[in-house]
């Protein structure tokens, strides 16, 4: 039989000083952690970011070249036009809640009347209200300068107007007045005071107030509405 070979002696375990003294690997380690504070991003994140931006720009590429679809070409033309319909309804009704206020309305119950929040009163026409004092109530001046948009009768028709101030537009309110109640009663008294008076459309045109009874029932046998006269309310410029 072959001799045995002698055993190797075995390595002496390191004592815990021995371990304490032993470098640490520090670098890798920093390296991770402030990879991790900066959110540095990896090699395979990086690449997975750069194709994502691709394919966004690469749509939006595509749309450019489609362009929009019909439908939401014409939503967005409609936009503007409805949005514009809603801010003079809301000018309207801030008015005639600024109406009922001058005849001894509070602010919330005006506004309840129209069905109009108080803050669209006052956005629209907050400068024809204030407060006596911080905290009190609201009250409605009684001249304004506002512009009102207004439509008016005429012989031809009705055209639009641009009444300014409040006297001007008591005077286009109280000819309305006047037609409505020819229109119920077929007295003619109210409309005396309008004879031989014009008014100025909004393209500078001249016209005359309609008294006459037989062209007063010509234009609502023709169905011309004589009593509502209003387009919008706007501010003055």
């Amino acid at each position: 039989m072959p001799p045995r070979r002698p055993k190797r002696p075995r390595k002496q375990a390191k004592s815990s000083t021995a371990r304490s003294q032993r470098p640490s690997k520090p670098r890798r380690a920093a390296k991770t952690k402030a990879r991790k504070i900066q959110g540095t991003p990896r090699r395979g994140q990086t690449v997975k970011r750069s194709l994502a931006g691709a394919r966004v720009r690469a749509l939006a590429a595509n749309r450019a070249r489609r362009g929009r679809s019909p439908k939401l070409a014409a939503a967005a033309k409609a936009e503007p036009a409805s949005t514009h319909a809603r801010q003079r309804e809301a000018r309207k009704r801030a008015h005639h809640a600024l109406a009922h206020m001058r005849r001894g309305e509070s602010l919330s119950v005006a506004a309840r009347l129209e069905h109009i929040k108080p803050s669209s009163v006052l956005r629209h026409v907050g400068t024809a209200i204030s407060r006596d004092k911080p905290g009190g109530r609201y009250r409605a001046s009684s001249k304004d300068k506002f512009i009102r948009e207004l439509e008016v009768p005429s012989a031809g028709g009705r055209v639009a107007v641009d009444a300014r101030g409040i006297a001007k537009a008591r005077e286009y309110s109280d000819y309305a007045n006047a037609v409505a109640h020819f229109n119920r009663t077929g007295d003619l008294s109210r409309l005396v005071r309008f004879r031989g008076k014009t008014f100025v459309d909004v393209s500078g045109q001249s016209h005359e107030f309609v008294t006459d009874p037989e062209t007063l029932m010509t234009l609502a046998d023709a169905g011309v509405p004589l009593e509502s006269f209003y387009r919008s309310i706007a501010p003055r410029p």
